[in-house]
């Protein structure tokens, strides 16, 4: 599955709990490091996320903090504010 890094086609929707459904993860020269993740966390919940050196920890957070965008799938997240 190919993926053009200027366009966004995913959605992101504001809602109390975090969820990725079907999001890819990339690095920044487009490689796939996740096809689709998925998972959903509640508040109260507690999450250790660990991976080797380039699995793409950083970049599932520079897509939960809108600095990289949601190229697939929809991220259900709280508004920045």
């Amino acid at each position: 599955m190919a993926y053009n890094k200027m366009e966004n086609k995913g959605k992101i929707i504001h809602s109390e709990n975090i969820e990725f459904i079907d999001v890819p993860i990339l690095s920044p020269n487009g490689d796939i490091l996740v096809e689709k993740m998925n998972f959903r966390i509640q508040p109260g919940m507690h999450l250790m996320i660990t991976g080797p050196n380039g699995c793409g920890k950083s970049s599932l957070f520079r897509i939960m903090g809108q600095l990289w965008p949601v190229n697939g799938g929809e991220l259900h997240k709280p508004p920045i504010d």
